[in-house]
């Protein structure tokens, strides 16, 4: 090959190799938010450019926010009416006879017992049970786990008392990574609409149990750290105080044992946090280790449920199979009592 034209192709490789780099730079520029929080929730801890404070690097953000608000504006022209997210309603699996006879809880031992919730127009003390009446409707909120339990729940009240259930479950989310999705914002903005509102369950957990950054750009809090625990009991209460400023039950229901160590380990600890937070603020606790008919470090993939063994979890450890969704969602149903209006 003439030397010229060895030359000529290396200067091309270079320029290539040049504009991918300035094209990388430019989309995690434009990108950083989005890419900060990917950043964190796969790693559980800063991202390479989080210490990047230069107002021309900051300007790649504000030129991000701005053309999504005009995105939408350009949308919201073209809608009247806002879209309710409930979510779709999966049906459920046919299985009649072992449906009909799935027990609502397990035997299990060592769970907490569960908490009254403090809604005089949603509680009783006696039974356990959230009150309302059946023009109400109920608020699913949680993670994956919850996406799975959610439309089976609402499928049951919709069918058994014509009650409206809104399914705002969104996978990957917890109350660690407010950045990624801020559940007490979601949760304060569902409860300012016309929904009328008398329940809100709440079902989440297995993202959460790692560092989470905190409040200070570029700091971090361990996990069980002081620091930690008080940052995260602070969401805890601040979607518990919300659903009581709207006269809002609450049903929290706790994770079960999981399969990974590591992930098991973080639940026991966050089981502690919900429960006691439950507690104090008189709302409904559901243990999800007596719904399994776990004790308090047993998992297994399958139960014995009326003479036969069937599989209550999935493959992965921690999500149900649609029959362990199903008795979760009869647990809750157990947890609320829905006042009928007789038509005169």
């Amino acid at each position: 090959m003439p030397r010229s034209d060895y030359q000529s192709n290396m200067v091309n490789v270079f320029r290539t190799l040049y504009v991918l780099f300035v094209s990388a730079i430019a989309l995690i520029w434009f990108n950083q938010n989005s890419l900060a929080t990917w950043w964190q929730l796969t790693y559980h801890n800063a991202c390479p450019w989080s210490q990047l404070s230069m107002r021309s690097w900051s300007a790649g953000e504000t030129l991000m926010q701005a053309s999504l608000s005009a995105k939408n504006a350009f949308i919201e022209t073209f809608n009247s009416e806002s879209i309710e997210e409930t979510g779709i309603m999966e049906p459920v699996p046919s299985w009649p006879q072992l449906h009909a006879t799935l027990p609502l809880v397990l035997a299990g031992k060592g769970s907490p017992t569960p908490a009254p919730a403090n809604n005089p127009a949603a509680s009783s003390e006696a039974a356990r049970v959230a009150t309302i009446t059946q023009n109400q409707s109920v608020l699913f909120i949680g993670d994956s786990m919850m996406e799975g339990v959610a439309p089976h729940a609402m499928k049951m009240l919709n069918d058994r008392y014509q009650v409206h259930g809104i399914n705002l479950s969104k996978r990957s989310t917890g109350l660690a990574y407010p950045s990624a999705f801020n559940w007490p914002k979601a949760v304060k903005t569902a409860l300012n609409k016309p929904d009328n509102v008398g329940a809100m369950v709440v079902f989440l957990g297995p993202n959460d149990p790692w560092s989470m950054p905190a409040e200070q750009r570029g700091k971090w809090l361990t996990f069980k750290s002081p620091a930690w625990e008080e940052s995260y009991r602070n969401r805890i209460r601040s979607i518990i105080d919300e659903a009581k400023q709207h006269n809002v039950a609450v049903i929290w229901v706790s994770p079960p044992n999981m399969r990974r160590s590591d992930l098991n380990s973080g639940m026991e600890y966050l089981r502690t946090l919900y429960a006691s937070e439950a507690e104090t603020a008189h709302c409904i606790y559901l243990s999800g280790n007596s719904i399994l008919g776990y004790n308090d470090t047993q998992y297994d993939d399958y139960r014995e449920v009326n003479g036969r063994r069937i599989r209550l979890r999935s493959g992965d450890g921690t999500h149900f199979t649609p029959l362990g969704q199903i008795m979760i969602a009869k647990s809750i149903l157990a947890s609320l009592q829905v006042v009928i209006h007789e038509n005169k």
